[in-house]
């Protein structure tokens, strides 16, 4: 182990001055005090009146250690003289006699190391150090009676001197304690380390690993915040103290700890301040320090593999994080496991180490390594899968491609090429084996059906390998003449396995990328007959139906590329009819348009014509183009015979020419948001176009499945146009000549609207009873049935209107407006018609309606029945009048108040109404029978027999029965009058005040007396 030396100084003169080589601190005498007499002065040292001087460089003669030691010795003498002098004038000399003595110890100790390595002058014990450990235990022991005390820099250099020189000594133990005494003293002492790993040796050569164990770590926590190169550089004991600590777990088995203390031997060690290198590199070490590595690595490395090898050191490194050396920790167990021929665990670290860091500068070579490593041990089966573990990784297709250098690309591709040739060959070779044994299996008698699904699986397995490798292999080294056989092999592959629409491919490669080559075109040829074949295959048409939507299926490509660069061969126009149908029927219209025109302008036999023509027309008409495909298809037909199959199915689509174009004429003018607003003119003009086109259908094509449509939608239109006649002819016509059409169903309706447009009333009525009768339970039906009611009574044509509103009124008692609306326009006809007793059973239908209308109870419902009451009322008013006061009294004025009630009940009922229009008549009413009645009594006939003053009596008494009822006719009417105070006056007030007058003239029937103001009397 390395021990520190102390410089000394050579020269005298250094002493005299007073300067220190071990940091002792120098005091000088004031520079600023004078001498206070001439012999002080004379005496002094320090001449403060010298003269300047010309100094001149001089070699001094070379002093040995030995000669150095007698000159200290020989000042030793005046020192000590000084030393009694007076400290007023040299404060300074005790503290130079301690110096001079320190250096002196320092002499010794140096002239004991050198007699230690020279192994000369050997002393009689056999100890070297005696005389210097003597010096400095005896400047230790003076200390306290000098009269100056040993500086700290001086004292701490004596203590570590005496440690230094007993571990020289080999007294381990009196060294560790004046190490400790030191370390007490000066805890932060820049000895500390070399102490504490000294401390630490001492109890590790003594067994006691757990006390050497905290002496290291002292050493590596006193460094612990600074760098590692740092450490390093100024601590040669730092790397030392970690690497014991290291040995000092392995003897206590604490191999996790042993662990981590090796690497940070290692780190510190290996640690570079440059970012060109990861780590410094080990033969740039010294020897002892590569030794030191080495161990490290194989301690480690033997560590990790009891632990389990692969998986402990990725554990450990994935927690610890990444070294720059963690390679060499990797490859060093890796080779241990090697040279004990563990083969498998050797390589499983090397492929662990490619695996953890795939894009460190070392990963492809580890990566190399571990496929080495199986081919060594002589494991084939290993052996292929590892190097497809390589592909994967460092593939084109694996995940570190795009991260590659560029020096590991050119590290990578070798392996590449030949590992991807090796696999793709191998799988290919498997797979043409299995097919070999499956032909042979299925000729026996017996399959063995175990076998079978066996060997189909190792089959279909190759076959896929062998494809993936080769296409690698293109993808990576392609293009060029280095892919050509691979892609030549890929194509057989895919032939052999029965994938031909990729195989197809692959030939179809070789023939458009060598176009000049004779066999060309019967390639390209043979590829389009294979890929006829396979668009028969279920499999094939559900691939060609998922792409046409969006591009041209395999067979259409290849067979557009042959027209494309063979189109002079016998076989292009047949190849083109092909394609342009498969077009078409791929949907892929605008394309199937070009074919179809590029064989029309081409010498092609009539059929082929007929063909290109049908594929244009059907085309253009897919892509909207109705126009041209009209033409198209009206030249079709004129070569058609008409009892070809195909002149109907023409007919149509001629017939949908027109009816399509009627829809662009549509949609050239948008239906306007707002419906309720009158029709555009842009809109009126499209949809007069639209009915043209549409006429055209049932003219041109009147056979055609779309004529149903198109004369429908016409008359829709025309009814858009308010054409209301033209329209209900088209309808008319529909419903006669397709009567059991579904559309036909929605005439009846729409004729109703025409029919009500433009007033066809009577129309517009038979139309409706017809709806009625076909549903008569629905909301729709009573609808129905109303309406031909009023529609009928709109045309006057009440013998058709009355029987219609008469079944409405008894079949639908709600709702109750429509209702009783049908019941008082037949109570109307019948007053119209003089038929009393049927106005009044429908009058009495809306009394009764309005006493049980419950919720539905309205107004209106009121009214009616405040007016049907009405007519009742006057009935009973009319009988009331009807009746004379006859003899005997008695009996006929029974009859007349009787008649009397009824009237009050008829019209107290109007009054509960409270309608305003038939209250004041019912109070007029009741007034004038309160007022007949009087009258009646004094118009009533006399007794006979009489005599003047009885027929006076009897007047009186007949007076005095009628005042009652006079009474209460003028309080009705004076009632009734004053219904206009609130703002109610009509026919029937007046006429209470016409009463009044008469009944009262002299409050009622006054008259108003008008005077002329002249205004120019004021």
């Amino acid at each position: 182990m390395r021990l520190r030396k102390v410089a000394v100084a050579v020269s005298c003169m250094c002493a005299l001055s007073a300067c220190s080589w071990n940091r002792a601190e120098v005091v000088l005498a004031p520079s600023n005090k004078v001498a206070a007499d001439s012999t002080t002065r004379d005496n002094a040292l320090v001449n403060l009146t010298l003269e300047p001087i010309q100094a001149e460089p001089s070699t001094l003669p070379a002093t040995t250690l030995s000669d150095l030691r007698d000159q200290y010795h020989a000042l030793m003498p005046m020192v000590e003289t000084l030393t009694e002098q007076p400290s007023t004038e040299l404060a300074w000399q005790g503290e130079l006699s301690q110096d001079i003595r320190n250096r002196l110890a320092d002499i010794e100790m140096l002239l004991a190391e050198e007699a230690q390595a020279e192994g000369t002058t050997q002393p009689a014990d056999g100890n070297y150090y005696t005389v210097a450990i003597e010096a400095y235990e005896a400047l230790l022991a003076t200390e306290q009676s000098a009269a100056t005390p040993l500086s700290p820099l001086a004292k701490e250099n004596v203590l570590y001197q005496l440690a230094r020189a007993y571990a020289l000594q080999g007294d381990d133990q009196q060294a560790v304690q004046y190490s400790k005494r030191l370390l007490k003293q000066f805890p932060h002492s820049d000895f500390a380390g070399e102490l504490y790993f000294r401390e630490g040796e001492y109890h590790y050569n003594n067994g006691n690993y757990p006390a050497a164990i905290t002496a290291y770590e002292k050493v590596l926590q006193a460094k612990g915040e600074v760098t590692y190169a740092y450490a390093l550089e100024n601590d040669t004991f730092y790397a030392m103290s970690a690497y014991m600590k290291a040995w000092s777990h392995f003897k206590l088995e604490q191999y996790s700890r042993s662990i981590d203390a090796f690497i940070t031997m290692l780190e510190a060690t290996l640690a570079t301040q440059t970012y060109a290198q990861a780590h410094k590199p080990i033969d740039e070490l010294g020897l002892s320090e590569q030794k030191l590595v080495e161990d490290a690595l194989s301690m480690t490395a033997l560590m990790f593999r009891s632990q389990g090898s692969a998986d402990a050191i990725v554990d450990y490194f994935r927690f610890a994080g990444e070294k720059p050396f963690t390679y060499l920790v990797y490859d060093t167990l890796a080779q241990k496991l090697l040279d004990d021929s563990q083969y498998r665990d050797s390589a499983r670290v090397y492929l662990a180490f490619a695996q953890e860091y795939p894009l460190h500068e070392s990963a492809i070579d580890s990566f190399i390594k571990h496929i080495d490593v199986y081919i060594i041990g002589d494991f084939p089966s290993d052996v292929l899968p590892a190097k497809q573990r390589f592909i994967e990784a460092y593939g084109i297709n694996g995940p570190h491609w795009q991260g590659f250098t560029a020096e590991q690309f050119t590290r990578a591709t070798p392996y590449l090429e030949q590992y991807l040739q090796e696999l793709a060959q191998f799988e290919h070779s498997l797979g043409q084996q299995s097919i070999a044994a499956l032909t042979e299996l299925q000729a026996e008698a017996t399959v063995d059906a175990e076998r079978q699904t066996y060997l189909i699986e190792t089959r279909d397995q190759a076959y896929a390998l062998a494809e993936r490798w080769y296409r690698e292999f293109i993808a990576t080294f392609g293009p060029g003449e280095k892919v050509a056989d691979t892609q030549f092999f890929l194509a057989e592959s895919l032939y052999e396995i029965g994938r031909y629409a990729a195989a197809v491919a692959e030939y179809e490669a070789f023939a458009y990328t060598f176009i000049d080559h004779p066999q060309a075109s019967d390639a390209a040829y043979t590829a389009l007959l294979s890929l006829t074949e396979l668009a028969k295959e279920p499999a094939s048409l559900a691939l060609n139906d998922q792409a046409s939507a969006m591009a041209f299926t395999p067979l259409q490509r290849s067979q557009a590329r042959f027209l494309q660069y063979f189109g002079d061969d016998p076989r292009a126009n047949k190849i083109g009819m092909s394609l342009a149908q498969s077009l078409f029927d791929a949907q892929q219209y605008l394309d199937a348009m070009t074919w179809a025109q590029w064989l029309l302008a081409r010498d092609i036999e009539p059929d082929a014509q007929q063909t290109a023509r049908l594929v244009l027309a059907q085309s253009q008409f897919e892509v909207e183009d109705y126009a041209a495909a009209q033409g198209n298809y009206q030249i079709l037909l004129t070569l058609l015979n008409s009892q070809d199959p195909l002149h109907g199915e023409l007919t149509d689509k001629l017939a949908a020419t027109f009816y399509q174009q009627a829809q662009q004429a549509l949609a050239s003018a948008p239906v306007q948001s707002d419906p309720s607003m009158p029709i555009s003119p842009e809109r009126a003009q499209a949809l007069r176009s639209a009915v043209s086109q549409l006429l055209q259908v049932i003219e041109q094509t009147p056979s055609s499945a779309i004529a149903v449509n198109a004369q429908y939608d016409a008359a829709s239109y025309l009814m858009l146009l308010s054409d209301w006649q033209p329209a209900i002819d088209l309808l008319v016509d529909f419903e006669q000549r397709y009567p059991q059409h579904e559309l036909t169903r929605s005439i009846p309706e729409r004729l109703i609207v025409a029919y009500e447009n433009s007033q066809q009333w009577l129309a517009a009525s038979a139309r409706l009873i017809t709806l009625w009768q076909s549903d008569k339970a629905s909301e729709k039906g009573r609808e129905a049935l109303y309406l031909a009611a009023e529609y009928a009574d709109k045309a006057g044509a009440v013998d058709i209107a009355l029987p219609h509103f008469r079944t409405y009124a008894h079949s639908y008692p709600s709702p109750l407006a429509q209702a009783n609306a049908a019941r008082y326009t037949l109570s109307e006809y019948y007053r119209e018609s003089g038929e009393d007793s049927k106005r009044r059973f429908w009058l009495n239908k809306l009394i009764e309606a309005d006493a049980q209308a419950g919720s539905e109870r309205s107004n209106r419902s009121r009214y009616l029945a405040a007016m049907a009451s009405s007519v009742f009322a006057d009935d009973a008013f009319y009988a009331f009048k009807r009746i004379q006061l006859t003899l005997p009294l008695q009996d006929s004025i029974q009859q007349k108040r009787d008649a009397m009630q009824a009237v009050i009940k008829a019209n107290q009922n109007i009054i509960d109404y409270k309608v305003a229009e038939f209250t004041t008549k019912a109070g007029y009413r009741l007034a004038d029978a309160y007022a007949s009645l009087a009258q009646a009594l004094y118009d009533s006939e006399r007794p006979e027999g009489l005599d003047a003053l009885a027929l006076e009596q009897y007047d009186i008494l007949l007076e005095e029965q009628a005042y009652p009822f006079e009474e209460q006719a003028i309080a009705i009417h004076e009632s009734n009058a004053q219904r206009s105070w609130q703002g109610l006056y009509d026919e029937w007030v007046a006429q209470s005040f016409a009463a009044l007058a008469r009944l009262m003239p002299a409050q009622y029937n006054k008259q108003e007396q008008q005077t002329e103001v002249d205004y120019g009397e004021f």
